[in-house]
């Protein structure tokens, strides 16, 4: 079994939608974790949670303990309202206990034992000094990190540690918009070619994922048309690295890890939070592609993986 360890906030959501308002746990790391856990991988989660966290009981009921740690500060918290087109405006950052996630707590012994690694968005040069304690104590640990906006968008020096980051990194997974946040540069085939990663996927949405791997670029499309109404779509792009990091780490194969995390994604959004893909439980990643295929079928097929109407 893959063991893999995901690290970065874990947060109280409220959220604001066509379909309503919802206060729900959240955040990427925890988003991450779980679609990693849907595919039968033994997941870690590496956070801190606030005195007042009110959701300590989806968490500790997922994921085994020695990785969390509570904090005497208010908890993390996002309001996020979207538009009818589903673009996201953050209304609130309270970032409170996350901010106490620390170096020391990636490299104890027992973690660094894992397959792999992901880290969430997290303020970049912290990010970096994490990456950097990792190689040195792990050099074989898979990485992958991903990132946020909100931090590209701060000051140079973030973009600048984000990129030493994607150098000594495995994985590094942006959306095409913090790509170009990342390098000033709009085209992305060539914003692309100027990050010094080893492995960097761009996800383009309903186009799918641009693969660059070494100096070869490749495009995986993406498997549209899976959800036509979605519910929620919060943390889609959080359980999107993770599916894609458990995929990779067990198959080594970038394109079924690129359409696999597309399809958790998706079936993601056809619930709150991440109602849907906790019910979830894969034997082995091909089995996504089942699911994916059911759709085409009778709907109540779906109640084989979901537990119940999709």
């Amino acid at each position: 079994m893959v063991k893999a360890v995901f690290v970065g906030h874990v947060s109280v959501d409220k959220v604001r939608n066509l379909n309503g308002e919802r206060v729900q746990p959240g955040g990427a790391a925890l988003y991450a974790a779980m679609a990693a856990k849907s595919l039968g991988v033994e997941a870690l989660l590496v956070t801190a949670l606030g005195y007042d966290y009110p959701f300590k009981e989806v968490i500790y009921s997922n994921f085994p303990p020695q990785g969390i740690k509570l904090v005497e500060m208010p908890s993390t918290r996002f309001e996020i309202e979207y538009d009818d087109s589903w673009n996201a405006k953050y209304l609130k950052v309270e970032i409170g206990a996350g901010s106490k996630i620390t170096v020391s707590d990636v490299v104890k012994p027992a973690l660094l034992r894992s397959d792999a690694v992901h880290l969430a968005p997290m303020n970049p040069p912290k990010v970096l000094r994490m990456v950097e304690a990792i190689k040195r104590r792990a050099p074989g640990l898979k990485i992958s990190i991903n990132t946020c906006s909100h931090y590209l968008e701060r000051n140079p020096r973030n973009r600048a540690c984000l990129l030493k980051a994607a150098e000594l990194a495995d994985v590094t997974i942006v959306s095409d918009h913090e790509l170009r946040l990342l390098t000033g540069v709009e085209a992305i085939a060539m914003a692309a070619r100027k990050v010094k990663a080893k492995i960097l996927v761009v996800t383009l949405g309903e186009l799918g994922a641009l693969i660059k791997e070494g100096d070869n670029v490749e495009l995986t499309p993406a498997l549209a048309g899976l959800v036509k109404n979605p519910v929620d779509t919060t943390g889609a792009g959080d359980v999107w690295c993770g599916a894609f990091l458990a995929t990779y780490t067990a198959t080594g194969d970038l394109h079924k890890a690129t359409s696999i995390a597309s399809i958790l994604s998706a079936i993601k959004c056809l619930g709150w939070n991440f109602e849907r893909i906790s019910k979830l439980r894969f034997k082995e990643v091909d089995e996504v592609f089942e699911l994916a295929t059911s759709f085409k079928e009778a709907h109540q097929k779906l109640t084989k993986w979901l537990g119940g109407p999709a």
